[in-house]
């Protein structure tokens, strides 16, 4: 598959559980490739911020790739979800409005 003609798009969910009738039908009648997700809201646990995820049409495969690679693991406070398909990497990354954090640590 091409992926210099994907269609792709991020979403902010603010909360996920109860729009999956709606992420569904907006990723249908639009054709979307690749859906960058942040505020899930999946896990309940504040330390760890509102969650983000990545959803790809199956028809491209990929593989999760391991943030450490790409420096961030180490800014605990980002939030960030990578995927590597056919040597492209798409990161989805979530910053909350709290606490603040010093551009020099990005």
């Amino acid at each position: 598959m091409d992926i210099n003609n994907m269609k792709i798009i991020n979403w902010n969910a603010n909360g996920i559980q109860n729009k999956m009738n709606e992420l569904e039908e907006m990723l249908n009648r639009l054709r979307i490739d690749l859906c960058l997700i942040t505020e899930t809201k999946l896990v309940k646990n504040k330390s760890i911020g509102s969650g983000v995820a990545i959803l790809v049409n199956k028809k491209f495969g990929g593989t999760e790739n391991i943030i450490d690679v790409l420096g961030l693991k180490k800014i605990i406070i980002i939030e960030a979800l990578a995927l590597k398909l056919h040597n492209t990497i798409f990161i989805g990354a979530y910053k909350p409005p709290k606490p603040e954090i010093d551009i020099n640590e990005i």
